[in-house]
């Protein structure tokens, strides 16, 4: 009987060696109706099992081989293996151990208790493991692999690197070793290495799914997005239920502003992966560019319900909020967001930093770490000095994403206009897609030569630029929406330049100016940025001084515009995410002391009106008398009712900076209060420009004795309105010609300065 049962066995394992499945698992079951506690017959029919996707049979019987021979090491790896393969690695691990002390010369044991550790999301373990299997298997292609991968997950790119190119070493055809290979290389920049590796290692397994979207990832980086998007679908293919192919299909779309796509796609990775707090966060992301505020608080909230350590997923959390003007859990919020970048984590974007209280130091900290992050440095040795001065005219590159109807465009609308042909040659970088607005078509009119590069990747892009050879590349757009910041780390030019679309630092060491005043930015701040400050005379922030009050027509009336027929109109058309619970109470405090007084505020969603009548009745003020302000046909419309504002009240940490523009230009005064950032001085710096310095405040207590003291005073107010009037003459905010010619004088003195020093 004894013999028949062998014979059965050794039976059954050549059909499983040769792939016949059904066939061994008959002839091993007919073996243990023989022999119900033979050990090796029930772990060679778990194994069957396994493989046939039936796990928990499997592991059944192989723990029932398990307690029959516990010193069989390869019934420990197989028991091991089922449970990996069950999603049981927590119970696998002391398996993997038992398996590796039996039979340690088994290189499998090392690999698959690695691999468990990984999957446990244990990674500093499991590298521990590949380097002790390593010891005893130094030529095990498989293990150099694995080790590769962790040592990416941990980071350590440069020791990845190395560890992938041993085992290919040691088996060229190991398609896993390639794509770890080429994820190193992507980590460290090496772009062009990177995608070649990846070819490599998808050309021996054309099905590796992590291959794919781990190229697509590196394509993505470098704005190739269409062949990002390619490898992601590539991967879809192979899988239909990868729900991170679908994130990164998200991904993608959001980058190139297809916002309805990028949430689309979101949702289907989340019908699969309900749980992924990085996709709630990013769906949040898009639900917030769609101006969908409630529902992207609502996924934003079960995101961190998950865990808030994803990436900037609290900074996202804040800005909905306010976006929505919800203030309930701001100061905790706030601070907790405070509290993690100091510990050197990723918890909110640069942009929305701007608008809340925090320090130039903590900005600068926030905008360094978003650089190393999210900005790939294309290392270059620079352009020749020598290119300067070799052309007719200095050449200069305007780069914006907002060549439309956006405050940049507006105001750029004006510069570009008035630039010195004899000495410039002006070109225009359109970093958005086409709009055909009235800015756009204009702007398209004024440059000498215009650009689009919305649908280039980097690479073809910055072939393009250098075509150009530029004197000077202006960057208008800092780390705003749309924005292509990296682009300029290949050097576009030999000087390279900041200003005007993003008050803040870049946080990158390949701009040499930003351009600012004494006022914005003092002296004493530069050490907050890693731009050298450039000055201008006056204010920096230049306004369209063809657009006087004379020029906008007749003033509409105040039924027009809901406004009561009588009494003061503050007024205040920043947009929402600017408003602090400490201005808004601010606002109120001088409702209660200016009767009939009004707030006119710009258009918000409902939920945002909604919440900021509430916080007004909370302070004891009659909600009616807030007042949203409608869409205006045109540009010159809104501006010609911003004349029924008595004074525009300004908000501190993210002033109105267009918005402040347009009230000065329209002839209505603007009372700022004086703040420590660069977002935070704008309005006073035009104030200072526009020689009204009694409107720069220093405390929100004088800030609202100031509002006050105007609206009590119809006098006072006449008197200050009538002399904004007379200064659109003389002061030299409104003098746009005179604003260009300080502008090209620094242009020349950058020139001059670098040809200095290539003497």
């Amino acid at each position: 009987m004894t013999s028949n049962i062998f014979n059965l066995i050794d039976q059954g394992v050549n059909q499983f060696q040769i792939g016949n499945l059904d066939d061994a698992e008959r002839l091993i079951s007919t073996a243990l109706k023989l022999q119900p506690k033979n050990p090796d017959a029930l772990q060679i029919l778990g194994v069957i099992k396994n493989l046939k996707g039936q796990h928990e049979e499997g592991v059944r019987l192989l723990k029932k081989a398990v307690d029959l021979n516990p010193v069989n090491g390869f019934i420990h790896l197989n028991l091991a293996k089922a449970l990996s393969d069950n999603n049981k690695d927590y119970y696998a691990l002391p398996h993997h151990k038992h398996a590796a002390r039996l039979m340690p010369e088994n290189s499998n044991t090392w690999l698959n208790h690695g691999v468990s550790l990984i999957k446990l999301h244990r990674q500093e373990e499991a590298l521990l493991v590949f380097e002790s299997g390593l010891k005893l298997h130094p030529n095990s292609p498989d293990l150099w692999t694995n080790l590769s991968g962790v040592l990416n997950e941990l980071l350590r790119h440069e020791e990845a690197i190395t560890a992938a190119q041993n085992a290919l070493s040691i088996d060229s055809r190991q398609a896993q070793a390639w794509c770890n290979l080429g994820s190193a290389l992507g980590s460290i920049n090496h772009f062009s290495e990177s995608l070649k590796a990846f070819d490599s290692g998808l050309a021996l397994s054309p099905t590796l799914i992590d291959g794919w979207i781990n190229k697509g990832k590196i394509l993505l980086s470098l704005n190739e997005i269409e062949g990002a998007l390619n490898s992601f679908h590539r991967a879809l293919e192979i899988n239909p239920q990868s729900a991170e192919a679908w994130l990164y299909i998200g991904n993608g779309l959001q980058v190139s502003l297809n916002i309805q796509g990028s949430i689309e796609a979101y949702y289907k990775s989340l019908e699969i992966n309900p749980k992924s707090a990085t996709t709630l966060s990013n769906l949040g992301v898009s639900l917030k560019s769609n101006k969908d505020f409630e529902r992207a608080k609502q996924v934003l909230e079960e995101a961190i319900a998950l865990g808030d350590e994803v990436d900037y997923l609290l900074g996202n959390y804040l800005s909905v909020l306010m976006h929505l003007c919800d203030w309930d859990n701001y100061d905790s919020l706030y601070e907790k967001i405070t509290q993690s970048l100091s510990s050197a984590k990723n918890s909110i974007m640069p942009f929305d930093l701007l608008s809340t209280p925090a320090a130039l130091g903590i900005q600068k900290k926030c905008a360094v770490q978003f650089v190393k992050k999210w900005v790939k440095v294309r290392h270059s040795n620079g352009l020749p000095t020598s290119q300067i001065g070799q052309k007719e005219k200095i050449r200069v590159g305007y780069f914006s994403c907002d060549f439309k109807e956006h405050p940049v465009g507006m105001l750029m609308n004006n510069i570009v206009a008035l630039h010195n042909r004899s000495q410039f040659e002006i070109i225009g970088f359109f970093l958005n897609n086409e709009t055909g607005d009235l800015i756009e078509n204009s702007l398209l009119e004024s440059f000498d030569r215009s650009i689009n590069l919305a649908s280039l990747s980097d690479a073809q892009a910055i072939a393009l630029i250098n075509d150009q050879k530029l004197d000077i590349a202006i960057d208008l757009s800092g780390h705003t929406s749309g924005a292509r910041i990296s682009l300029f780390s290949k050097r576009l030019a030999p000087i390279q330049l900041t200003f005007l679309g993003y008050a803040g630092t870049t946080g990158t060491d390949f701009f040499d100016y930003l351009l600012a005043d004494q006022v914005a930015i003092p002296s004493s701040n530069q050490i907050e940025f890693t731009e050298k400050i450039a000055y201008l005379p006056n204010s920096f922030f230049p306004v369209n001084s063809q657009l006087v009050p004379h020029n906008l027509g007749n003033v509409p009336s105040r039924e027009s515009q809901h406004l009561p027929e009588q009494g003061i109109v503050f007024g205040c058309f920043n947009n929402a995410y600017k408003i602090s619970p400490q201005i808004f109470n601010t606002w109120m405090d001088i409702l209660k002391e200016v009767p009939n007084s009004v707030l006119w505020l710009s258009q918000m969603p409902a939920k945002t009106i909604e919440n900021l009548r509430k916080e007004a009745k909370r302070s004891g003020i009659d909600s009616d008398r807030l007042i949203f302000a409608t869409r205006t046909p045109s540009n010159k419309d809104h501006l010609s009712r911003l004349r029924l504002m008595d004074l525009f009240l300004d908000t501190p940490h993210y002033n109105a900076h267009a918005t402040s523009a347009d009230a000065l230009t329209s002839g209505v005064p603007v009372i700022t209060l004086l703040g420590d950032s660069f977002s935070g001085r704008v309005a006073a710096s035009q104030l200072t420009a526009a020689d009204l310095p009694e409107l720069i405040t220093h405390s929100l207590t004088e800030y609202s004795k100031t509002a006050i003291e105007f609206a009590k005073n119809p006098e006072s107010l006449a008197s200050l309105r009538k002399k904004l009037a007379a200064n659109h003459h003389t002061a030299p905010l409104f003098n746009s010609s005179k604003y260009v010619c300080d502008l090209e004088e620094l242009y020349l003195n950058f020139v001059k300065a670098k040809l200095n020093t290539s003497d």
